[in-house]
C-alpha cells in the first residue's frame, strides 16, 4: 500500500512540476516575442526618421524632385543593430521612399462634391493601359464619391448602366480610403489589380498635380490630352538620361504637340508627397513591414500616417 501511495505521489509530483515548467515555458516565450516585437517596432522608428531626414536634406537642397535626388536613396538603418552591445542579432530597417506626386491622384476625380467626368474618363483610361477592366475605374471613382461628406444618390451619373456602381453609391457613406491598399473592397479589386495600380496610383489627402519629373509613361499619357503611350515613353526615357523639365513651359515645349494649348496642361516639377515602404527584419520569420506617408514643405518634412504590417 505504501508503495501505491509513493507512485501516485511521485506520478502526481510529476505531472505538477511539468505543468509548471509547460507555463514557464510559455511566459519566457510570451515575454520574448514582446521583447522581439518591441525591437522591430524601434527598429521602423528608426526607418521612419531616416525617411524624414532624407526629405528635409533633399528639399533644402533642391526644388525639383526627381529620381536621382537624395530622398530616392535606399534606406538601411542599422542603428539599432550597431548602437546595443548583445549577443544575440537585433533587428534592421530596409526601405525605399516613392513620389506620390509620380502617380495619379485619387482625390482628384472629386470636383465641387461630385465626380468630375474627364477625370474618371481619365481612370479608365489609366486602368486600360495596365491592363485593369475600365469597369473597376467606375467602382473605384463611385468608392471614393461616397466617401464625401453628404455623399449619397445626388449627383452621381457616371456608369448609370452599371449596377454594381450604382449600388454601391446607395451605400451609407464610407470612410475614404487612406491607400490603394484600402479599394480592395471594391468589387473586382484583387490582389493582382492592386499590384497593377500600385505604381500609378495614389490617395493623397488634397487635390495635386502630377510631377513630371517622376510620372510613369502611363499617368503622363492620361495626363496630357492627345498623348500617346509610345510618345511619353520616348518623353521619359529623355527625362531619366538626365534632362529634367525645369517647369511647366518646359515639359510643355518638349512635349512637341503644335495642337496643345498651353494653358490646356499644369504638371509640377517638385514633389509634397512621399510613402515610406519598407520592414524591420530580425530573421526570416520575424519581419515588421511599415508603409508610411510624409508630407513635406520645403525643407521640413512630418509623418501624416504610417501603417504596420502594410
Amino acid at each position: 500500500m505504501a508503495v501505491i501511495v509513493a507512485l501516485l505521489a511521485v506520478a502526481v509530483t510529476t505531472v505538477i512540476v511539468a505543468t509548471l515548467m509547460q507555463r514557464q515555458t510559455t511566459y519566457v516565450r510570451a515575454v520574448q516575442s514582446q521583447q522581439v516585437r518591441a525591437e522591430l517596432q524601434a527598429s521602423v522608428r528608426g526607418g521612419l526618421q531616416s525617411a524624414s531626414r532624407l526629405l528635409r536634406e533633399d528639399g533644402a537642397r533642391t526644388s525639383q524632385t526627381h529620381s536621382d535626388g537624395a530622398w530616392a536613396q535606399p534606406i538601411v538603418d542599422t542603428r539599432l543593430a550597431d548602437g546595443t552591445r548583445t549577443a544575440r542579432p537585433l533587428p534592421v530597417f530596409v526601405g525605399r521612399i516613392e513620389d506620390e506626386q509620380g502617380k495619379y491622384n485619387l482625390r482628384n476625380l472629386i470636383s465641387n462634391g461630385a465626380l468630375d467626368t474627364y477625370a474618371v474618363d481619365q481612370l479608365r483610361r489609366l486602368c486600360t493601359m495596365v491592363d485593369v477592366a475600365p469597369e473597376i475605374a467606375d467602382r473605384i471613382a463611385q468608392r471614393v464619391l461616397i466617401s464625401q461628406p453628404g455623399s449619397g444618390n445626388d449627383g452621381v451619373s457616371l456608369a448609370a448602366e452599371d449596377a454594381d456602381a450604382q449600388r454601391a453609391a446607395q451605400q451609407a457613406q464610407a470612410p475614404f480610403p487612406r491607400s490603394i491598399d484600402d479599394l480592395r473592397s471594391v468589387q473586382g479589386v484583387d490582389e493582382a489589380v492592386i499590384a497593377k495600380l500600385r505604381p500609378h496610383l495614389t490617395l493623397l489627402p488634397g487635390v495635386t498635380l502630377v510631377n513630371a519629373n517622376t510620372a510613369s509613361a502611363e499617368v503622363l499619357a492620361v495626363w496630357v490630352p492627345g498623348l500617346g503611350l509610345e510618345q511619353a515613353r520616348g518623353l521619359i526615357a529623355q527625362r531619366n538620361g538626365g534632362q529634367w523639365f525645369l517647369n511647366n513651359a518646359d515639359f510643355v515645349n518638349r512635349l512637341n504637340m503644335q495642337d496643345l494649348a498651353p494653358n490646356s496642361v499644369r504638371v509640377a516639377v517638385h514633389s509634397d508627397w512621399f510613402t515610406l515602404v519598407g520592414a524591420a527584419r530580425l530573421n526570416p520569420t520575424a519581419v515588421m513591414p511599415v508603409r508610411a506617408l510624409f508630407a513635406r514643405d520645403g525643407a521640413a518634412a512630418h509623418l501624416v500616417w504610417s501603417r504596420e504590417g502594410a
